[in-house]
């Protein structure tokens, strides 16, 4: 009836979603998931009495312009569905039964929009569910209390917080969940994937979300990622087309800002003109000299339309305009642009955040369209990359800023981390670096995932680059896996959950799910029971707790058990498996303990003896009782076991936790 043939994965998610009430899809661009989405509701329409249908998503352009116009294109397809469904821009409702059989589009913006909705026959699809607000889907799981109440949510993972990176992780058992990477795709164009993965490689987070489909490991602080800029400006290359020239005037008078004027002819960039310290009456003369100079250039022209950013001294750039286009009898059309009026989706704060997100969504589809092997729809020169590159790090100078202040207000922060911090807040506020101290070698003993490479580019950007972005690319550098960091987050994760009384009588996998939601909270990659290395039989492939992973390679791993007592055999069997499974012989592993006992204390020294006497795999080295005088916990023991494996010396740490009442 629909003519809609799905991909197998399409398939199994609609099938998904009749027998379960809650369904989240997170995937890469361009798998067809805005397809599913549109056949989705009209299955729904199509097969229920008195069914409500509620479609939202963050933008109205992702909303009308995308999901509204796909349930249109398969609607019309369908010779049976075109007679009995009435569409229309914002409804699709059953013929004759228009208030109470329907599909309606409501935006994202706020909780209200959602509430309202009851029926006994309810769905809502939620489409790039990442970008809509806890608030709103709040609201909408609070209207899903019917036997029959649905919801549908799909999207590129994109923030690592929010209900639907929760519907995948903590909240993950009261969704049925599916991943869709372009590579399992055959919508996707494998060769444009390629490039990709040469350009930014499988470690990278446009890789994981654009492509994989999975979280990234840390949201960026951009609104516009640097990832889809450099795309654009590299990959897309367009001619002009039509008969109109447009040309864009941002203006600012004297100071250390830049006037800049592009012009484009369709969507490519025809010609541009930048300056400073002008007044307003040399860059109108500037803008029609522009003008003129295109129009020489393409004499097919046959309208010419000047957009001045009215706002502030921009006015007099336009008033000036109008006056040399009257004097000269010059056939220019003159637009003021105020960017801070109200913007036409009330989901934006004003015109300009507007005019952004749609460069933003435009980008972001060039990418998508690449991927799927489509034609790309904008074009982008390199000029604007670095006028739309610099305003987001100009306006990432607060943020930045913002996020050394957290950095220096966190508990327990070491007084020389305090002090590198604030070297940095000042190198982001000062006017020059110079006369700054840029020998950093101590940095390495604060962060030891810092390496030299780091630091010679950060000096290297201090003196070429914007010194906001030299200092954001050292702070991400921090964020870079390091054994020691590694530790102190297991550890971190350890007595947060001794803290958290619900995990008291948990099960092993529910504390092992605790620990790995933390960690990817604070930027590690984990894969929890996945399949790798020898099973402990040697028959099958082994089954890992927790693998960490660091650009697509194991990085580490993480076995855990819980302990009533000490019973010998099965830690043995723990402590064995992490051998088996760790085929590559990685620098460090860990061993976690979950012990329920009344005498901690007597536990652990008969802990410590145990694995002295232990014929572990590989020889025992040394034993490193000092590592866990760095945390000076009573309830958590840690020591370090060091094996010679192959003529490397390779770590194991073991930690014990007290889970007592």
């Amino acid at each position: 009836m629909l003519k809609f043939y799905p991909d197998d994965w399409q398939a199994s998610t609609l099938m998904d979603l009749a027998n379960n009430p809650r369904v989240s899809v997170r995937s890469g661009q361009g798998v067809g998931k805005t397809g599913l989405e549109a056949a989705t509701a009209l299955w729904f329409l199509s097969c229920f009495p008195y069914p409500k249908v509620i479609c939202t998503a963050p933008t109205r352009q992702q909303l009308h312009d995308v999901l509204w116009a796909e349930i249109n294109k398969w609607q019309s397809k369908s010779p049976v569905l075109k007679r009995i469904l009435k569409w229309t821009k914002t409804k699709i409702y059953m013929k004759n039964y228009e208030e109470r059989w329907f599909a309606t589009a409501r935006t994202a913006t706020k909780p209200e929009n959602m509430q309202g909705f009851h029926e006994d026959y309810m769905l809502f699809i939620v489409d790039e569910a990442s970008g809509v607000a806890d608030p709103i889907m709040e609201a909408i799981l609070g209207t899903l209390s019917g036997e029959f109440n649905k919801i549908l949510m799909c999207g590129n993972p994109t923030k690592t917080s929010g209900v639907f990176y929760d519907s995948h992780n903590k909240d993950r058992a009261d969704y049925k969940t599916r991943k869709v990477s372009c590579l399992d795709s055959p919508r996707t164009s494998k060769d444009n994937i390629a490039m990709l993965k040469r350009k930014y490689g499988e470690g990278s987070d446009v890789w994981r979300v654009r492509v994989e489909g999975e979280f990234p490991r840390g949201e960026s602080d951009t609104f516009i990622s640097l990832e889809v800029a450099e795309f654009a400006a590299k990959e897309v290359k367009l001619e002009p087309n039509g008969d109109m020239l447009t040309i864009g005037v941002d203006v600012a008078r004297f100071g250390d800002d830049e006037t800049s004027m592009f012009a484009g002819i369709g969507p490519r960039v025809v010609g541009e003109h930048h300056h400073f310290k002008k007044d307003t009456m040399a860059t109108a003369g500037w803008v029609i000299n522009l003008a003129k100079e295109l129009h020489v250039a393409h004499p097919y022209l046959n309208r010419i339309r000047i957009r001045v950013d009215d706002s502030g001294v921009g006015g007099g750039v336009t008033d000036r305009l109008n006056e040399i286009v009257a004097e000269e009898g010059l056939p220019y059309e003159i637009i003021p642009i105020n960017n801070g009026s109200s913007s036409l989706d009330e989901h934006y704060g004003n015109l300009v955040t507007e005019m952004w997100a749609s460069i933003k969504e435009q980008l972001e589809q060039n990418m998508s369209n690449f991927i799927n092997g489509e034609k790309i729809v904008k074009d982008t020169g390199e000029k604007i990359i670095e006028h739309f590159i610099e305003p987001i790090f100009k306006f990432n100078f607060k943020a930045t800023l913002s996020k050394i202040d957290v950095l220096i207000n966190q508990a327990n922060i070491a007084d020389n981390e305090k002090e590198f911090l604030n070297y940095l807040k000042r190198i982001v506020i000062s006017e020059t670096v110079a006369g700054q101290d840029t020998s950093l070698s101590y940095i390495k003993e604060i962060y030891p995932m810092i390496n030299d490479t780091d630091i010679e580019e950060f000096i290297k950007d201090l003196h070429e680059s914007n010194k906001t972005v030299a200092v954001w690319k050292l702070l991400e550098s921090t964020k870079r896996y390091s054994y020691e960091v590694l530790l102190n987050s297991i550890v971190n994760a350890c007595v947060k959950l001794q803290g958290n009384h619900i995990y008291r009588n948990s099960s092993e996998d529910d504390r092992n799910g605790f620990i790995k939601n933390i960690l990817e909270t604070i930027g590690f990659c984990i894969k929890d029971q996945t399949r790798w290395g020898i099973s402990n039989t040697g028959k099958s492939a082994g089954e890992v707790d927790l693998l960490i992973e660091e650009k697509n390679s194991p990085y580490s791993i993480i076995e855990a058990l819980n302990l009533t007592s000490l019973d010998a055999k099965y830690l043995n069997l723990h402590i064995n498996k992490i051998f088996k499974y760790d085929t590559t012989g990685l620098p460090c592993n860990f061993i976690i303990s979950y012990v329920k006992i009344k005498d901690f204390g007597l536990f652990w020294e008969k802990y410590k003896k145990h694995i002295t006497e232990h014929e572990y795999p590989y020889k025992l080295e040394t034993i490193d009782y000092s590592i866990g005088n760095e945390f000076y916990y009573s309830g958590i023991k840690i020591v370090l076991t060091k094996h010679n494996r192959d003529g490397m010396i390779t770590g194991l740490y073991h930690i014990c936790v007290n889970i007592s009442e």
